[in-house]
């Protein structure tokens, strides 16, 4: 297909290419020449102030036009074919710059001007366009471009070059802790066996006793080897981006790195190992970079992927320092306390930066939701977390994105740590993982 534009540029090339190649999975040509676009004889999109009299007409709005970032306040938001719309035209085949639209939200455009960040120095989902107008939880992008893909189909063009995706699960896990009782010094474990003998949690109290004897395996650690088997039995690739960084408050909880635990990451089959960068180190590059070479050091292999420990990162400072450092991939966009898309797409798409007004090679692998967000934030039961997440997963499934939730091993240890008692949340990730 060819789109006809009066000037390019990088902006539009980027987001066509995310639109037409990735969510639509096809072919795109952009041209400035009208000839070539009157003579097409292929689905063709004139996206200018010019009248062709072909093809499917859509006004383009300033954005992408623009080299510069600057705050954008009061944006309206209507509607088109049932979904939100914003950069409404009077005219054209489609109420709206599609285009513009979707390169604000991809580009988290919003995410440079953030007026108030919360206690851990991250953008706050309340301040997107997408919360404040109810459609975090639909991948806005890629359901615009679907609703595209109608038009051109009424429009009588041939669409067969579109072979649509299938939607996937990605299974990724974070290892903040890999183990519960063992290997946390004499100390702390001292202290939480009283803990656990004053508040009478006396079944606690004997796993952090048998499991530091050797008597039984540690429940966290014993989850990553689930973890693993649940993958070599379906030969099913997975993500587990572990924790590395000094002994703090926020980060490491064992007293020192073991080489047992490493030489296990480093013989894991299907695993892809990421970087888990400290608490500490999320704003400071030569930190990340520090805990990024002696990850691979330990592992004896490039390490290509990261995920912010605590989704700690800012637009565009953490992806500038990652794709600086290397790095070929990040999962870290996603909120913390509520589930849904961030970018408003379920399909990866490479940084752009706007400040120096380029797409890099860093790839941004946006996450859906969180264990933690529906255990701890939301406080959802299994079943309502279940619902859920299907609904989330349901909504991947009708524009063939990518499903990608955060498990912690700590949620899928055989027992709850606290009561003892059979771990509901082993039954829910069995049922999202075999929908």
């Amino acid at each position: 297909m060819l789109i006809f534009v009066s000037q390019n540029s990088p902006r539009l090339q980027f987001i066509a290419e995310h639109i037409f190649c990735s969510v639509l999975n096809g072919q795109v040509k952009i041209t400035t020449d009208q000839t070539i676009f009157m003579e097409h004889p292929s689905i063709a999109i004139n996206y200018s102030h010019l009248t062709l009299n072909k093809g499917i007409h859509i006004l383009p709005s300033p954005l992408l036009f623009e080299e510069d970032v600057h705050p954008m306040e009061d944006i309206e938001v209507a509607e088109w074919e049932e979904l939100p719309c914003f950069f409404k035209n009077k005219k054209g085949d489609v109420p709206f710059d599609i285009f513009a639209a979707s390169f604000f939200l991809i580009s988290r455009y919003e995410e440079y001007f953030p007026q108030k960040l919360d206690e851990h120095r991250r953008y706050r989902p309340e301040e997107s366009l997408a919360f404040k107008h109810n459609f975090l939880e639909q991948a806005l992008v890629d359901q615009w471009a679907y609703k595209l893909l109608e038009l051109i189909k009424k429009c009588g063009y041939d669409t067969s070059i579109f072979k649509l995706r299938n939607y996937k699960i990605i299974h990724t896990y974070d290892i903040d802790q890999p183990y519960a009782y063992r290997n946390k010094g004499l100390v702390k474990n001292f202290y939480g066996g009283m803990r656990d003998l004053f508040s009478g949690n006396i079944s606690s109290f004997f796993k952090r006793l048998t499991t530091i004897l050797h008597l039984r395996k540690d429940p966290y650690f014993k989850a990553i080897q689930w973890i693993e088997d649940f993958h070599s039995s379906r030969k099913l690739p997975f993500y587990l981006f572990a924790l590395h960084g000094p002994y703090e408050k926020m980060g490491r909880s064992t007293i020192y790195p073991l080489r047992c635990y490493y030489k296990y990451l480093k013989n894991l089959k299907y695993a892809e190992i990421g970087l888990h960068p400290s608490y500490s180190a999320s704003f400071k590059k030569d930190k990340i970079d520090k805990e990024h070479k002696d990850l691979e050091r330990r592992l004896s292999k490039k390490v290509s992927a990261n995920r912010q420990h605590y989704l700690r990162m800012q637009i565009p400072s953490t992806y500038r320092q990652l794709n600086s450092l290397g790095f070929k991939e990040d999962f870290s966009l996603a909120y913390a306390k509520l589930p849904g898309f961030r970018a408003s797409t379920a399909l990866p798409f490479p940084f752009y930066d706007l400040i120096d007004n380029t797409c890099t090679k860093l790839i941004i692998r946006s996450t859906v939701v969180m264990d933690a967000c529906l255990i701890t934030h939301l406080g959802l039961s299994p079943e309502d977390a279940l619902k859920k997440t299907h609904a989330l997963l349901d909504t991947c499934k009708k524009t063939g994105g990518d499903f990608i939730m955060i498990w912690h091993n700590s949620n899928l240890a055989a027992y709850e740590i606290k009561s003892g008692k059979a771990n509901p949340w082993i039954d829910v990730f069995m049922k999202i993982s075999n929908p």
